[in-house]
């Protein structure tokens, strides 16, 4: 998540920890934009969330092939780079 959509956010949860200290000052009449602002937070919220876990994935789907990579060799039964190949000698 971006900085900026993090900072309104996070400001829209200062904002409804506000409307709840202060709910006998205020009263109901802004009941339906308080419905309006919880389900803006919450879509925000489900984003973040959704990025943060694509980010992850696709941060481990790069990792990924760098492994397969060292592994494969091993599977079919040929040396990989980093092991030695052992030479035979010419003394026969």
């Amino acid at each position: 998540m971006r900085t900026r959509q993090s900072l309104v956010l996070d400001t829209a949860r200062h904002v409804q920890a506000f409307l709840d200290d202060n709910a006998a000052l205020i009263g109901p009449s802004i009941a339906s934009s308080r419905r309006n602002l919880d389900d803006v937070v919450t879509q925000l919220t489900t984003l973040a969330v959704t990025q943060t876990t694509s980010k992850i994935a696709s941060e481990g789907a790069t990792a990924r092939p760098r492994d397969r990579i060292e592994v494969v060799p091993d599977l079919i039964g040929e040396p990989a780079i980093h092991d030695e190949v052992p030479v035979e000698s010419q003394d026969e």
